[in-house]
């Protein structure tokens, strides 16, 4: 961890000669006396409180870098505004953006994984996930209740537990490429009100696994509507799931 701390700093401000004039100078001399013990604490904790202020500052950051990682808690309840990745990112670790305020983020082409709980609780308002992407981690998107637009692309392989709980999406379409479905992935996507769910049509013939993704509790709390491509989960007024809303599923 204290490695990935130490790149991902030391790249980022020496990136651009720009960034340097937003450090006064006490703070860039703390940042080098700590950077000479990289393992210390006090290096963690120095390493993301001046990136996180220069990000604060700078608005939205656009910069190169030879790190791959975003390391843990980097910007934990931050407010950040617009966020351009460096094009050097692979991977965004477990909490990394959680509760942080983010108008838009412009994510890299060859990120690889959004970890746990790395967006749970943002105030992010839609993001494009680039087909580099292979697994969406549980909670990784958990209780971002504006996030009302998610963009997938062919390539996502897996979807993890309640990856999408408490968003505000009302309509969303799947990947051919997906194979996994966590439970509660999908299900209480649009803050109680009804949603859509498109789907391959692959997925009819595993409809335990779709009903585990979508709705949440036992499917006898449900009044369930099926056609040949449309499966309706209309929540049963007497029923614990009363407030999760009315999910559809369309097989395309």
């Amino acid at each position: 961890m204290a490695n990935i701390n130490k790149d991902f700093v030391r790249d980022f401000l020496d990136s651009s000669p720009e960034i340097r004039k937003y450090i006064n100078e006490d703070n860039w001399k703390e940042f080098w006396k700590a950077a000479s013990n990289y393992k210390a604490e006090t290096y963690i904790e120095t390493s993301i409180n001046i990136v996180s202020e220069l990000l604060l500052t700078f608005g939205e950051l656009n910069i190169n870098c030879h790190t791959t990682d975003i390391p843990s808690y980097s910007f934990y309840k931050r407010d950040l505004g617009n966020v351009v990745l460096p094009p050097c990112i692979r991977n965004i670790n477990n909490d990394s953006f959680r509760y942080a305020n983010i108008t838009s983020i412009s994510l890299p082409d060859i990120l690889k994984v959004i970890s746990s709980q790395s967006f749970n609780g943002s105030s992010l308002p839609s993001i494009n996930i680039p087909s580099s992407v292979k697994n969406i981690d549980e909670r990784a998107f958990t209780d971002c209740y504006n996030l009302s637009k998610v963009t997938l692309h062919e390539g996502l392989e897996e979807i993890n537990f309640a990856a999408f709980w408490g968003c505000a999406l009302d309509e969303i379409i799947i990947p051919d490429s997906v194979e996994r479905l966590g439970l509660n992935c999908l299900a209480n996507i649009n803050k109680g009100k009804p949603y859509i769910i498109n789907l391959p049509a692959k997925w009819k013939r595993r409809w335990a696994r779709v009903e585990q993704a979508v709705i949440n509790g036992d499917r006898s709390e449900y009044n369930i509507e099926k056609t040949k491509n449309q499966w309706k989960y209309i929540p049963k007024p007497e029923s614990d799931a009363k407030n999760y809303g009315e999910a559809t599923i369309i097989f395309y």
